[in-house]
């Protein structure tokens, strides 16, 4: 009887330390799934951080587009203006040229 004893003892110490390891493995389960939400989390709040710099960056894009184009019209505005006052002006000295050259 006490070999069966023994044994019967042996097998509850297995028994029991089996209890343990599941109970920490459990535990490591619950912090495992608690570190998986906040890496969830972090994931959807990076991805709406990525949404808002995409937006941000194509209204920025678009004003910045806009002010080039108005530059280049304002450009081409003021060439268009050397131009004619070069023209004018070489007008200007050719009849003054043509009026005051003697013939």
């Amino acid at each position: 009887m006490e070999k069966g004893k023994g044994q019967l003892q042996q097998l509850q110490e297995d028994a029991d330390q089996v209890v343990v390891i599941m109970q920490k493995n459990f535990n490591k389960v619950g912090e495992r799934e608690e570190k998986l939400e906040e890496l969830d989390k972090r994931a959807d709040a990076l991805l709406e951080t990525g949404k808002q710099f995409r937006k941000s960056t194509r209204k920025l894009k678009q004003k910045t587009e806009t002010e080039n184009a108005r530059l280049r019209c304002k450009n081409w505005r003021v060439i268009a203006g050397v131009v004619a006052l070069i023209i004018i002006i070489t007008i200007v000295i050719i009849i003054i040229i043509a009026v005051l050259w003697p013939r």
